[in-house]
């Protein structure tokens, strides 16, 4: 990490999972997005984590299969973590705060 200092970055933007840091319980994709914004943080380099659950913009992944499902389906079965309650962001956000200085 000391090649991101070295290039002269200002700061690294890394887009986080949810979670706390060294929760058990968390997925191994997770577990990894963990690790990833720890190892970012003792880059030397000044770090801003956001931690989101989902991402939705026009276009974007989630927002899409987020609409196809609604326009295919009238019901739908849905696994029990459906009712987890998350805080998306909103894509125009991520870019506000990506380019705040």
């Amino acid at each position: 990490m000391g090649r991101a200092a070295d290039a002269g970055l200002d700061r690294i933007v890394y887009l986080g999972g949810l979670g706390e840091d060294g929760d058990s319980r968390l997925s191994e994709h997770l577990s990894n997005r963990q690790e990833v914004g720890a190892i970012l943080a003792a880059s030397g380099v000044p770090v801003v984590e956001l931690r989101a659950a989902v991402i939705l913009g026009a276009g974007s992944t989630s927002f899409e299969m987020l609409r196809y499902l609604t326009e295919q389906l009238p019901v739908m079965v849905c696994p029990w973590w459906v009712k987890t309650r998350v805080q998306p962001f909103a894509e125009q956000t991520c870019w506000t705060t990506w380019s705040r200085r």
